[in-house]
């Protein structure tokens, strides 16, 4: 009993590594359709993923469930995963939204940050990537249990587990995937914001390439 709970707590240099993986193509997962880009957007997309996800995670691991050892990989690495699967949806289409937004928009923005000479003031009030972001994972939280079956939840049930101990872990997920969900969309917003304006408080330009990509000129 010993030796296998020593065994497991040393395979976090294993978990650790697949975890940190598993952040990473999230983050790069959730610019693959982005029409509008900017310099640094990756990294911004990873950091707001990989912050959310791990910090929403780790709480759900060690102070809800309360797994030991702590990097159980038969938890861990599930519970992350459902968690990234919800939060790049959500940062992709926060991004995509803001960046749409504030190109489409870019004479009025310009000319409010002419005129209030702040950059939150200037374009805080055109951007709601933010509610578009969180409108898959709210869609879903409205219907779960009545019109979806989570597929957590499903499974647990047809392993011959009891239906109240799988609705409560169910529960608990879904809690955790709308808590990453929100912070991964804020962060996103918040670091997109500030990259997609220029120190003089004018917007990017873009231009379109061979690909039909739009990308950011120099």
């Amino acid at each position: 009993m010993c030796s296998a709970g020593s065994s497991a707590s040393r395979g976090w240099y294993v978990v650790l590594p697949l975890m940190a993986l598993m952040t990473v193509i999230a983050g790069l997962a959730a610019l693959d359709r982005e029409r509008r880009t900017y310099a640094g957007q990756r990294i911004d997309s990873i950091v707001s993923i990989w912050a959310s996800a791990w910090l929403v995670g780790a709480f759900g691991l060690f102070a809800v469930i309360r797994i030991h050892p702590r990097y159980e990989p038969q938890y861990a690495i599930p519970i992350l995963g459902m968690i990234l699967g919800n939060t790049l949806t959500g940062v992709s289409l926060g991004i995509e939204r803001m960046t749409e937004e504030l190109t489409s928009g870019r004479g009025a923005v310009e000319m409010s940050l002419a005129l209030r000479d702040t950059l939150e003031s200037g374009a805080a009030d055109r951007v709601s990537g933010g509610a578009a972001g969180m409108i898959p994972t709210l869609n879903q939280m409205a219907v779960v249990g009545l019109v979806s079956l989570p597929g957590m939840m499903t499974g647990q049930v047809l392993a011959g587990q009891s239906p109240l101990l799988a609705v409560r872990y169910q529960i608990v997920i879904m809690f955790l995937i709308v808590a990453a969900s929100a912070l991964g969309v804020v962060g996103a917003v918040v670091l997109t914001l500030p990259a997609a304006v220029l120190a003089g408080s004018s917007i990017h330009g873009v231009e379109t390439g061979g690909t039909g990509r739009e990308k950011r000129s120099a």
